[in-house]
């Protein structure tokens, strides 16, 4: 019980600095997602859809790289063009795609090869690309994405969310160091069959997914428990240190621009 009362405190917290920095919620974006800070110089192509995302349903299967055709065509027109004109190159672009630095290019190539039966190495299947954390607690659930290429995004239910891009040599130690934590469960974690869930987790639950070249993998449970396991916990704790971290370097640079 103890855990979930931190867990919950720093979620808040969160929430509470955000607001705090002077976020106004836009009303021309609809139901509850509206882009409060984005600490971002240029955003690559890929995070498009991302920033784009007008709703919460639009945002979530957006952080997973579960991009439409039309995005698809927006992010990497070229092999989106050869996968339309069924050219055959179109596979060899795509693995080509899947050693890019870019980490949402790369889980875009690889949601595609699996759906063409294409499948990673041994080697390959259980490297950690990306790691998104699903917190539901009363009111709402909070989404945490952050990739091994020190993007992140992170969404408050409350209606506030950021976008995070390699500014910050502190901020980007706390997510390698989650996706590290993430790297030492991953074989443990069950790979989904089929579809991501739809759903939320349940209030007072966190969801783990772990996002590989073979797919997602994932545990949903009490966040008392998943944070006081030993398998989990240190995903779960790191998660929320890359949250609170996003959300300080956020509130500051906010405060910076005020001060200007």
């Amino acid at each position: 019980m103890l855990m979930i009362k931190k867990i919950i405190s720093a979620l808040v917290m969160c929430a509470l600095m955000l607001a705090a920095s002077g976020c106004k919620k836009d009303e021309k974006v609809k139901a509850s997602s509206n882009t409060a800070l984005s600490p971002v110089t240029a955003l690559s192509p890929d995070m498009l859809p991302i920033k784009n995302a007008g709703t919460v349903k639009e945002l979530v299967p957006a952080i997973y790289c579960e991009f439409t055709d039309e995005q698809w065509a927006e992010v990497l027109p070229d092999i989106a063009s050869a996968i339309k004109h069924k050219n055959p190159d179109a596979e060899l672009l795509l693995r080509q795609g899947t050693g890019v630095s870019i980490m949402r290019t790369r889980i875009m190539c690889w949601n595609k090869l699996r759906e063409f039966s294409v499948f990673p190495n041994d080697e390959e299947k259980n490297l950690v690309l990306g790691v998104v954390l699903e917190v539901t607690q009363k009111g709402g659930t909070d989404y945490l994405a952050a990739w091994a290429d020190n993007n992140a995004v992170y969404y408050n239910y409350g209606g506030y969310d950021i976008l995070y891009d390699l500014r910050s040599s502190e901020v980007n130690r706390k997510i390698q160091t989650l996706i590290a934590n993430a790297q030492n469960i991953t074989p443990a974690i069950a790979l989904l069959e089929g579809a991501r869930p739809a759903d939320v987790p349940p209030e007072g639950s966190v969801r783990i997914n772990i996002i590989t070249p073979a797919g997602i993998r994932s545990i949903t449970g009490d966040m008392n428990a998943l944070s006081e396991n030993g398998l989990t916990d240190s995903v779960v704790s790191q998660g929320i240190v890359v949250m609170t971290g996003i959300t300080d370097y956020a509130r500051e640079l906010s405060q910076q621009a005020e001060s200007e």
